[in-house]
């Protein structure tokens, strides 16, 4: 995803003293931007992941991301989606009943 803003986007994903008790919506934003940011070195073509991507990648809890393909990247993220979207629709489930 190019942007002008991207500077400030990464350092939003990549917060040096993750709070555990960040909410959810905000991680699943965080997660959101590196899916575009990994879609984006696929739609150009790089097959090495830029340093600051693979930082953010550790930060969020990937191990290892320089071992990974970028596709395979992709499918880690969408994997660590997944609890915190399960949370929320719960979340919205509880609220309407």
């Amino acid at each position: 995803m190019p942007c002008d803003n991207a500077n400030y986007l990464l350092a939003m994903v990549a917060d040096p003293l993750e709070d555990v008790t960040e909410s959810p919506r905000y991680r699943l934003t965080r997660l959101d931007f590196l899916l575009e940011e990994l879609e984006d070195l696929i739609f150009r073509d790089m097959t090495q992941l830029p340093v600051r991507v693979g930082s953010a990648l550790q930060r969020v809890g990937v191990s290892d991301p320089y071992r990974w393909s970028i596709p395979d990247l992709l499918d880690r993220i969408f994997e660590l989606q997944e609890p915190i979207l399960a949370l929320l629709r719960q979340r919205s489930i509880s609220r309407r009943a």
